[in-house]
């Protein structure tokens, strides 16, 4: 059996394009007041009380399991995480699965401190950022609006078990509609996780290090790269050992395709701090855009040793390059995986891998599969078109019943 001959085309020379463009607009409504006064003041005949808004009706749906895909033991709960404030959402039934309604949460049962398993200040890492949507639609029926639902723009979902960690889905307000079904959330044994999502060093930096990262961080997101460079030096300058500032540097420089600085600065990173993920993966996108497979493969493996449950983009570089390793089995492990933990759909092109995979066993319907699902995720894709192309000749043979080693032949 040979590797189809179209695939790796699609697949090597455009699939680290990760595009934003591709991904759902996000609301920019404003959101409404709730300040009210205990006595309103008088209202003359022509003033009008103000509309109550209403909050439609969403319902979530899903299932829980653990590592092997069994139901949790007893006690399972749904949590709701806003900004540090957790609500306890629903009860975990015998199956695995359940079922609420947003804005029916209950009373908050406390606040965590971040691990590996929270994205706090990393967001800012992430290649493909959504952002937080700080505003609900202003379109509502049904239902009274809370302030906790005014949060849900910005909440992770998350299954609770004492002594578990869980995998976690940022709720996507406006993408929402009245009944939704979200993948599967995953428990895992104590101890899986040995990595930080953020540094040790962050803990000894100086205030004014912190400052300028600080200062640096909100520079990026007003697109002032240069004097977000010149902040995360002068951090770095205060504070040798800052391993948040030194990834940060190498994210700028990565971001301006400065790769070899990008390198160094990640490898301070990691040196300053071994257990600190971020660097890790982000030396990982660096190795891949030059096509260094090996080094990227040995990186993201690092990296899912410290946190095998929540680095989505790691588990998508692994499958990227032990595809182009001929590490056929681990890369369509990673991919699977990539896909049940990708529930924004952030990595549309780990499809293309698994139809690669699929196609070179010959296996046409799961190619055509795979194929559909990402013109379903990406439909406006620089490659969408090749790939339609593809996905009519992959529909073609499987009517046919040709194999891809003959037809390459």
């Amino acid at each position: 059996m040979r590797f189809p001959g179209y695939l790796p085309s699609i697949l090597f020379l455009g699939i680290l394009a990760v595009s934003p463009a591709w991904l759902p607009a996000q609301n920019s409504g404003q959101n409404p007041g709730t300040g009210s006064s205990t006595t309103p003041p008088p209202q003359s005949s022509s003033d009008k009380p103000a509309p109550t808004e209403k909050l439609r009706r969403i319902i979530l749906t899903g299932s829980v399991m653990m590592e092997d895909g069994s139901p949790p033991p007893a006690g399972a709960g749904i949590e709701l995480d806003c900004g540090g404030r957790v609500n306890r959402a629903a009860m975990v039934g015998v199956n695995g699965s359940y079922s609420f309604e947003l804005g029916n949460t209950r009373d908050s049962i406390g606040s965590t401190l971040p691990d590996a398993s929270m994205r706090t200040a990393d967001d800012i890492y992430d290649d493909v950022r959504m952002g937080d949507i700080d505003n609900p639609p202003t379109s509502f029926n049904t239902r009274q609006m809370t302030p906790a639902y005014q949060r849900l723009g910005a909440c992770d979902l998350r299954a609770q078990l004492s002594g578990y960690q869980s995998t976690s889905v940022r709720i996507q307000m406006n993408s929402l509609t009245m009944v939704n079904h979200i993948g599967p959330l995953f428990l895992y044994p104590p101890g899986v996780i040995k990595g930080t999502a953020m540094s040790a060093t962050t803990l000894l930096a100086p205030k004014k290090a912190k400052k300028s990262l600080e200062k640096a961080v909100k520079a990026f997101d007003a697109g002032k790269l240069a004097e977000s460079e010149t902040e995360t030096k002068s951090a770095i300058q205060l504070y040798p050992e800052y391993a948040e500032a030194w990834a940060h540097l190498g994210f700028l420089y990565r971001k301006q395709q400065r790769n070899e600085e990008a390198r160094e600065a990640l490898k301070r990173a990691i040196a300053a701090d071994e257990k600190y993920v971020n660097p890790y993966v982000q030396l990982a996108w660096v190795e891949s855009r030059e096509q260094k497979w090996p080094e990227a493969a040995e990186l993201t493996e690092k990296a899912l040793a410290l946190d095998p449950i929540h680095l989505t983009d790691a588990h998508f570089l692994s499958a990227l390059a032990n595809h182009n390793l001929r590490n056929l089995e681990l890369a369509e492990n990673r991919a699977k995986q990539t896909v049940r933990l990708d529930t924004g759909h952030l990595f549309p092109r780990v499809h293309l891998i698994l139809a690669s995979i699929a196609a070179g066993r010959d296996d046409h319907n799961g190619a055509i599969t795979e194929m559909r699902n990402y013109l379903q995720y990406a439909p406006e894709a620089p490659d969408a078109q090749s790939v339609r192309e593809k996905l009519q000749e992959e529909e073609r043979l499987a009517k046919s019943g040709t194999s891809n080693e003959r037809q390459v032949e």
